[in-house]
Order: structure tokens, then C-alpha cells, then sequence
């Protein structure tokens, strides 16, 4: 009779338990690692829009600051006495005795779009209305355009004559249509130059003609007279007056925009509103003594301080929380601004800057 072989136990194979208890340890360490994956994803995804956000506002900060600590500055005068203005208009966007000025928005005064009606004061004719985003204060400042002067290298003869810089001097510091400003440290005058030759460093500046905005010869000059004839080493600098808005560019995103004379260039995406607020001092002790908005500035010239507020709007993003924060911006303690509830990260950036030339 013939013997059934026998099985060696290393010759079994598992049992139909076993495989299912195998099968589900797998399963849960399978799952595990797909939830380790889903929140380092998660985490990361954050991590890179805030960074993103903080990118944009240190950006945003950074040109707003360089821009308003400079503010009012006039060359070596700083504002000592009154400026000779020579322009042939000398209206809100050529004040350079006043060295910034704000517009606060106070809501809506028509069914939709913003109207210069919407702010306080009300919104001069010269900054664009168009796409501006409601909600968000404005601030043009008033200030030199080049952090080197230049020096007029020999006496005017009398207070219409033509300048003489150094040979060569860059047309980057000076050039034909610029606004400059000429200061001997006492006495101040401003004036286009109609014509700059770089060969010798004659500098004209014309009266005459009747440019009209949007011309690159705009405003011109209305007289030849700079109120006296400035010495050797008088400081030349190049004006520019710009204001910061909030915007939509052209895909719709808010943005920071900068005009200077009807043109608007975007610098920052992303930055859905701005508050300020203007530290004003009303007794001349060069520090301030309140903070207010900028319908309680009653003299431009008391601002030695401003403290800006942005809230910075990261994309949408569907696996986020859906965000139901309200957003203090002005630092006032309440909220004053209740955006869409939608999946997308907003984060509020504040800073302070102190205008050099006006405070301690």
C-alpha cells in the first residue's frame, strides 16, 4: 500500500486568516501614510502661500517706506523757507510745498465703481479712478527723485540765466523735461528744464508755450525767474510726485499701483486693501501727538509720521478654510473690513514710518 507524501512545514502556505490579517495591516499603513502625505502636503501648501503673502508685503512695504520717509524732502533747504515755484501750473500734482497728502475713503457715493466723492478730502482730478478698489485709502507723496544731488558749478549771473553742471553730469540725474528743484541751503526755486546738453551741462529752462497734460513737455514754465541767482555748489535734485493706490489689474487680482503724472504702473499683486493713518504734530516738538485719518489732518505740514496698514490676499485655493475673519488694518482695535467668505489665506501687515527730514 502506498504512503500519501508528506508536507514539509516549509512548504505550507497561509492561511485564508492570515492573508486578511495581512491584508489589513496594510491597508492601515497604507492609510497612515496617506494621511502623512495629505498634511505635509497641506502644511507645505500653507507654508508656501504665507511666504508668498509675506513676500508680496515686504515688497509693497519696502517701496511704500522708501517713499514716505522722503517725503517733503527739498534738498539741503528742508523746507526752511517758501519755494519759488516756477511751473506753469503749481496745482495739486506741482505743490512741492506740500510734501504729501492723503485721501481716505469714506464709502460709497454712487450705486457702483468708486467716485471721487468717495474720500475725504475729495479725490483730486489728477490720480485715475479707473479699476481703483473700494475700501482703500491713497497717499501721494511729493519728494526727490534721485538719491545724489548735483552741484550747479558756476555762479548764475542773474536770477533768469541758464545753469552749468559738471561736463557729462548722467541724464539719469538730469535731463530735458524733468522737474528739478535748486536750493542753495536758504533759498529754493523749482523749474522744468526745457533743454539739458550733456556734452557741456547747460541746463535751459524756458518759459513760453502752453503744454497741455499728457504732452512730455507738460507743464512748462511760466517765467525764467528763479528768484535770485544761485551760487556755485547750489544742490540740484529731480522731483516727482506719485501717488500709491489699490487697484484691479488686469486679470482682476487687487494690486498696489503707482501713478506719476497719468501714468500707473502695478508693483505688487495681491494687496486687497490699505489703510493709513498720519501721526500730526500740533506742537512742534517734532513727535507726534496723535494719529488720525486723513480728513483730521488739518495741515499737511504737521505729518512727521505715517503707519500703514495692508491686507495681502494669497490665491484661491480649494482645500483651504474657508476664511470668516473680519481685518483691522488701521489698528484702531476694530475690524472694519469683512471680506467674501471664501477658500483663500489673507494676513495683515502693519508698519510705522517716520518722515526723516520733519521729526527727531
Amino acid at each position: 500500500m502506498k504512503q500519501r507524501p508528506t508536507m514539509s512545514k516549509h512548504e505550507q502556505g497561509l492561511t485564508l486568516v492570515e492573508l486578511l490579517v495581512a491584508l489589513a495591516i496594510g491597508l492601515v499603513l497604507l492609510g497612515g501614510v496617506y494621511q502623512v502625505f495629505v498634511s505635509s502636503t497641506t502644511v507645505y501648501r500653507k507654508n508656501e502661500q504665507f511666504a508668498r503673502l509675506q513676500e508680496n508685503a515686504r515688497f509693497a512695504m519696502e517701496i511704500l517706506g522708501r517713499n514716505l520717509r522722503t517725503a517733503g524732502y527739498t534738498g539741503c533747504s528742508n523746507q526752511a523757507g517758501t519755494i519759488v515755484n516756477t511751473l506753469n501750473d503749481t496745482s495739486f500734482m506741482f505743490d512741492f510745498n506740500v510734501g504729501l497728502q492723503g485721501f481716505d475713503y469714506t464709502g460709497p457715493t454712487v450705486p457702483s465703481g468708486v467716485d471721487a466723492l468717495d474720500y475725504s478730502p475729495n479725490l483730486d482730478a489728477a490720480i485715475p479712478l479707473t479699476d481703483l478698489v473700494e475700501g482703500s485709502d491713497i497717499i501721494t507723496i511729493r519728494s526727490v527723485a534721485t538719491g545724489n544731488p548735483i552741484l550747479l558749478e558756476t555762479a548764475m549771473p542773474d536770477s533768469s540765466a541758464d545753469l552749468k553742471v559738471t561736463d557729462g553730469t548722467s541724464t539719469a540725474l538730469i535731463d530735458t523735461n524733468d522737474i528739478v528743484m535748486i536750493s542753495d541751503c536758504r533759498n529754493t526755486a523749482v523749474f522744468q528744464v526745457t533743454n539739458y546738453t550733456q556734452a557741456n551741462g547747460n541746463v535751459v529752462h524756458n518759459a513760453g508755450g502752453t503744454p497741455t497734460p499728457g504732452d512730455p513737455d507738460y507743464p512748462g514754465n511760466l517765467t525764467k525767474n528763479l528768484g535770485q541767482a544761485f551760487p556755485p555748489g547750489s544742490e540740484i535734485v529731480k522731483l516727482s510726485t506719485t501717488s500709491y493706490l489699490i487697484r484691479n489689474n488686469p486679470a482682476g487680482v487687487p494690486a498696489l499701483y503707482r501713478a506719476q503724472y497719468g501714468q500707473t504702473e502695478e508693483l505688487v499683486e495681491g494687496i486687497e486693501r490699505m489703510q493709513l493713518r498720519y501721526g500730526v504734530d500740533t506742537t512742534s516738538d517734532r513727535q507726534v501727538d496723535s494719529y488720525v485719518s486723513a480728513a483730521g489732518v488739518a495741515d499737511w505740514n504737521q505729518v512727521i509720521a505715517v503707519r500703514v496698514g495692508l491686507l495681502v490676499q494669497g490665491p484661491i485655493d480649494g482645500k483651504a478654510a474657508v476664511d470668516t475673519n473680519t481685518y483691522d488694518l488701521d489698528a484702531d482695535g476694530a475690524a472694519e473690513y469683512d471680506p467674501p467668505d471664501e477658500r483663500r489665506m489673507r494676513r495683515v501687515f502693519k508698519s510705522t514710518f517716520v518722515l526723516r527730514n520733519r521729526a527727531n
